[in-house]
């Protein structure tokens, strides 16, 4: 089985042994040429969005300064009261749609762009320079 080739043999294409060859025209089948995946996704990194780590206590604060409760407030944003409450107990975090529609309420922001991490900077110490100390050093090196 190992030696087999491609043949067309009363018109179908098979795989034949060497002996069987005679039945059919024997036809070269080339394999498929490899290539390279190229990526898609951009080579400048975009910042990604993400939602405030104190947008509990920023609702909550924003609703009482307003005077309303979190049922007036789901019913301005059209929201249920118990999903303002989670949000404001910390229990459940916003979309970024849902805290677009704070924003809006109350003019505030609630969405931060986050510059995406490229690794470590890389930080030279000019070693001539005889004011660089031991700590100079290994402050270098946490950052690193």
């Amino acid at each position: 089985e190992g030696n087999l080739i491609s043949a067309i043999v009363e018109g179908a294409l098979l795989r034949i042994c060497p002996r069987c060859k005679e039945y059919g025209d024997v036809v070269s089948i080339p394999k498929p040429k490899s290539f390279k995946r190229v990526s898609t996704k951009p080579l400048v990194k975009e910042p990604e969005e993400t939602i405030a780590q104190d947008f509990a206590i920023q609702i909550k604060r924003h609703r009482e300064k307003e005077g309303l409760t979190q049922k007036e407030l789901g019913e301005n944003i059209n929201e249920k009261e118990s999903f303002i409450h989670q949000l404001e107990s910390g229990h459940l975090t916003p979309s970024l749609v849902q805290a677009q529609k704070f924003e809006r309420f109350f003019h505030i922001t609630l969405i931060e762009n986050i510059e995406p991490y490229d690794g470590p900077k890389k930080v030279n110490i000019n070693f001539k320079d005889k004011g660089v100390t031991i700590g100079d050093l290994i402050k270098v090196k946490r950052k690193t």
